[in-house]
């Protein structure tokens, strides 16, 4: 082996020129590949970023919806809202304005307590208004400068509408009378039952006992039908 091949190995016998370029060659090189990875990593970026950005395109789009159909919904709600408060306004009205007790069940129920051995040739009937008096809740008592002052209230007169009620007949005896009204004084339906009066009286060949008797019906109570009664009792 040369001994002086080693020395030759290491001369450089290239000229500087070349050596420049070869050097701006790599770097260049170096440079594109640099560039197409950016590039690469550019494109990658955005389309997962197109990706992403049709995800919560998508997403938005079901919020907006699911955002509409909660208003609708509350839209609907307030419908019926005010729906049941119309309702409501007119139950009350009707209220207010139906009778609790109709005409039919009130003679339904005073021809349920007539015996087969008395009479009626007339009932009546009207409605009025009854003027009754509240009282108020004991008197309260105040100090006032070191003296008990007692505060007095004034009664309160409110009317309340009620149907009289006349009923004519005949009876056998005052028993019979005296019987019927204890039975209609007896049903809640009624109040104030009276007898007006009990006189002699005649059909044909037969002495009877001619009788008056006037009841009350009053309108601001809730009356409760039964089986076998027109009005049973009241509520």
């Amino acid at each position: 082996m040369n001994p002086n091949s080693s020395c030759i190995d290491r001369i450089n016998l290239l000229p500087d020129w070349y050596v420049r370029e070869e050097l701006r060659r790599r770097s260049l090189r170096r440079q594109i590949l640099l560039a197409v990875i950016m590039a690469v990593g550019m494109i990658v970026l955005r389309s997962t970023q197109s990706h992403e950005l049709s995800e919560k395109s998508l997403y938005h789009a079901e919020l907006r919806q699911q955002i509409t159909d909660a208003q609708e919904k509350v839209t609907e709600m307030v419908k019926l809202q005010q729906e049941r408060e119309q309702l409501n306004h007119q139950y009350r009205i009707y209220r207010e304005l139906a009778q609790p007790v109709t005409f039919s069940q009130i003679t339904g129920t005073i021809a349920s307590h007539l015996p087969e051995t008395i009479c009626l040739r007339e009932l009546s009937a009207s409605v009025k208004e009854e003027r009754i008096e509240i009282k108020p809740p004991a008197d309260e008592k105040r100090k006032r400068n070191s003296r008990v002052v007692a505060l007095k209230t004034k009664p309160v007169i409110q009317t309340r509408p009620i149907v009289a009620i006349q009923i004519e007949g005949s009876a056998p005896s005052n028993v019979d009378v005296a019987n019927l009204v204890g039975k209609l004084a007896s049903n809640r339906l009624f109040q104030n039952v009276k007898m007006i009066h009990s006189e002699q009286g005649k059909i044909g060949n037969a002495i009877t006992r001619d009788f008056r008797i006037m009841m009350e019906v009053r309108l601001d109570r809730t009356y409760v039908p039964m089986a076998r009664e027109e009005v049973a009792h009241v509520d």
